[in-house]
C-alpha cells in the first residue's frame, strides 16, 4: 500500500510543480520581444512581466521541489522505485533534464490537440531561462536528443540551427520509462514476462469471418470498401506523392463501429483483418484500468507496442469507456480520466496500423479522437430484405430443411439482428437434431419468437 501511495504522491507533486513552472514561463514570455521569433505567443503581447509574481512563483517552486526531494528520499529508504526517478538514474540525467522530460510528458497529457507540443524555447522558458540565456542552455536539449530520450519531427533542424523553434516529443524509450516500464528502459527487446503481462490485455486470434459471409446494405459496403482502399494503398501513394516526408505522425487508420449487439461489428472487424492478412487483437477494457497511477498508462503503451510488433488489427471493445470526452477536472478521478485519454491519443498518433473502436451505443468522442476517425459507421438492425438474406445464408443444401420454410416471411415478421437470427437458427438445429425431425417453419418461428422476447428484455433492462 505504501508503494502505491508514494507513487501517487510523487505524481501529484510533479504535476503541481509542472503547473507552477508553466505559470512562471507565461510570466517570462511577457519580456520577450515580439521580433525575437523563438516562442509561440498567443493573443495580445503583454508589456512586462510581474517581478513580484515571478518571485512568489519561485518560492512556491522551491517548496514543491523540497517536497519532491522528501518523497524521493522516502522512496529510496523503502526501496520503492519511482519510474521517472529510475529513468533519470539510468541515463544520469541532471535535474533540469528530468524536468524537461516531465514537462513534455505532462504537457502531452494535458494538451487539447497533438499540435500543442512544446518547442525548444518553451522548454527553456519552463526551466526559468530568458531568451538571452537560450544559446548557452541549448546543450540541455541536445544532450537529451543524443541520449535518445527526446525527438523532433523536423529531421533537418541541425542544418537550420532551429533547436528553439522546433517542437519536441518523447521517444518511445522515454515514454515507457516515465510510464513505469523499467524492463523496457534497459532493453527494447521483449522478455518472456512481456508476453505474460499482455495475456490479459489483448485477446489475439486468427480471423475466421470473411466479407463473403457478411451481408451489408450497399451504402455500408461502399463505405467499408473505401476505408479498405485507404488501408491497403495509403502507404504507396503517400510515398509516391511525397507526403511521407511532410506527414510525420497520425498515418494510421482509425474506424468507429457503433450499434446494437449482434449487428455485425465484431464480424466486420474480423473480415477486415482477414482481408489484410493480419491477426485480430481485441482489447480487454476491464484489464486496462489499473488500480493506481502508472498501471493503466503502462497497459496502453504495451497494447500498442504488441499491436505494432505482431502487426495486429487492434480492436477496442466498449470504446465509450476510453474514448469519451475529457472532463472538467473537479475531482482527482476526472484528472485521471483526462490523463488516460491523452496517453491514448498520443499512442494512437504514433501507431501506423489499423485501430477499430466498437461500442453498443453512439458515443460523444473527444474532439482529439473525432478528427482522427476515417470511418464512423452505424450498424443497425437490418431491414426485412437483409434479414431474409441472413436467414437464408445459414442454410446449405445439406440441411434437412422442410418445404414449408419461408425465409422471406421470417425476415418480415421478426426484427432481429444478425446475431439474434444466428442464435435462433442454432437453437432450432439443436432441437431438430435431438428430436430427429426436419427443420420446419414452426421450429424456426418458435425460436425466433424467443430471441425477440430476449431482445425486448435487454432493451428495457431486465437482462444485463
Amino acid at each position: 500500500m505504501l508503494n502505491d501511495n508514494l507513487k501517487n504522491e510523487y505524481f501529484e507533486t510533479i504535476w503541481e510543480l509542472f503547473n507552477l513552472l508553466t505559470q512562471r514561463s507565461k510570466q517570462l514570455r511577457a519580456d520577450i520581444d515580439g521580433d525575437f521569433g523563438l516562442c509561440r505567443i498567443s493573443g495580445k503581447k503583454e508589456n512586462t512581466s510581474d517581478e513580484n509574481t515571478i518571485t512568489a512563483l519561485n518560492q512556491q517552486i522551491q517548496q514543491v521541489e523540497t517536497n519532491l526531494m522528501t518523497i524521493c528520499q522516502k522512496a529510496k529508504e523503502y526501496s520503492i522505485e519511482i519510474p521517472l526517478e529510475k529513468l533519470a538514474e539510468t541515463y544520469n540525467l541532471t535535474c533540469e533534464e528530468k524536468y524537461i522530460l516531465a514537462g513534455l510528458f505532462l504537457s502531452s497529457i494535458s494538451a487539447v490537440t497533438i499540435e500543442d507540443k512544446l518547442t525548444g524555447a518553451d522548454l527553456l522558458l519552463l526551466l526559468g531561462y530568458k531568451p538571452k540565456q537560450f544559446i548557452n542552455k541549448a546543450y540541455l536539449l541536445k544532450s537529451l536528443i543524443k541520449k535518445g530520450l527526446i525527438d523532433t519531427p523536423s529531421p533537418g533542424w541541425r542544418r537550420r540551427n532551429s533547436v528553439f523553434e522546433i517542437s519536441f516529443s518523447l521517444t518511445n524509450v522515454a515514454l515507457k520509462g516515465i510510464a513505469g516500464d523499467e524492463v523496457l528502459i534497459e532493453s527494447l527487446k521483449e522478455p518472456e514476462e512481456f508476453d505474460d503481462a499482455m495475456e490479459n490485455l489483448i485477446v489475439v486470434r486468427d480471423p475466421v469471418m470473411t466479407f463473403d459471409q457478411i451481408i451489408f446494405d450497399n451504402a455500408t459496403k461502399q463505405a467499408i470498401e473505401r476505408a479498405l482502399f485507404q488501408i491497403e494503398n495509403a502507404k504507396r501513394f503517400l510515398t509516391e506523392w511525397g507526403f511521407n516526408e511532410t506527414v510525420k505522425y497520425g498515418k494510421g487508420v482509425t474506424m468507429l463501429f457503433y450499434g446494437p449487439p449482434g449487428t455485425g461489428k465484431t464480424a466486420t472487424c474480423e473480415a477486415i483483418a482477414n482481408r489484410l492478412g493480419k491477426k485480430i487483437g481485441i482489447v480487454s477494457y476491464a484489464q486496462v484500468l489499473g488500480k493506481w497511477v502508472g498501471e493503466s498508462e503502462k497497459a496502453l503503451v504495451r497494447i500498442f507496442q504488441q499491436a505494432k510488433d505482431k502487426d495486429l488489427v487492434l480492436v477496442f471493445d466498449e470504446a465509450e469507456a476510453l474514448f469519451g470526452k475529457r472532463l472538467i477536472e473537479t475531482y482527482s478521478t476526472d484528472r485521471m480520466h483526462n490523463y488516460m485519454t491523452n496517453i491514448l491519443m498520443q499512442e494512437l498518433e504514433r501507431f501506423e496500423g489499423v485501430v477499430i473502436l466498437t461500442t453498443n451505443r453512439e458515443i460523444v468522442l473527444d474532439e482529439a479522437f473525432a478528427r482522427r476517425i476515417l470511418l464512423k459507421l452505424k450498424f443497425e438492425i437490418p431491414n426485412a430484405c437483409i434479414r431474409t438474406k441472413i436467414w437464408r445464408s445459414f442454410f446449405t443444401e445439406k440441411a434437412p430443411l422442410a418445404e414449408d420454410v419461408d425465409f422471406e416471411e421470417l425476415g418480415k415478421r421478426f426484427e432481429l439482428s444478425g446475431g439474434e437470427i444466428k442464435n435462433a437458427v442454432l437453437k432450432a438445429v439443436n432441437e431438430c437434431a435431438f428430436s430427429g425431425e426436419r427443420i420446419t417453419m414452426a421450429i424456426l418461428t418458435r425460436f425466433a419468437k424467443d430471441e425477440l422476447v430476449i431482445a425486448v428484455k435487454k432493451k428495457v433492462g431486465f437482462i444485463a
